[in-house]
């Protein structure tokens, strides 16, 4: 929906201006993936913007994660996170 295609887009283009790449987001997905099993999940996702300090409202929020959660499997893989930020990488853009 156009609220969601507005939220994905913000998203983006606050990374872009805080100059990050996707090899910066890997890294970003890996450091707030506390459990390291691969996948976010809402809370691991949540911090994501508390540590950024961005301001959007929780509900905000878990409208995003619902977005990137591609498969509704109710947490986000790396490939998903990197894919909804950057729709147009390959997956050698990815790797740092």
């Amino acid at each position: 929906d156009r609220d969601r295609i507005l939220l994905m887009q913000r998203t983006r283009d606050c990374l872009s201006q805080w100059g990050f790449t996707c090899q910066d987001v890997h890294k970003l997905f890996c450091i707030f993936d506390t459990d390291g099993n691969g996948e976010l999940t809402i809370e691991e996702f949540c911090s994501i913007f508390e540590h950024m300090r961005v301001a959007m409202p929780q509900e905000r929020i878990a409208d995003l994660f619902n977005a990137f959660d591609y498969d509704f499997s109710g947490t986000i893989s790396h490939r998903e996170f990197l894919r909804m930020l950057f729709p147009g990488a390959t997956q050698a853009d990815w790797l740092p």
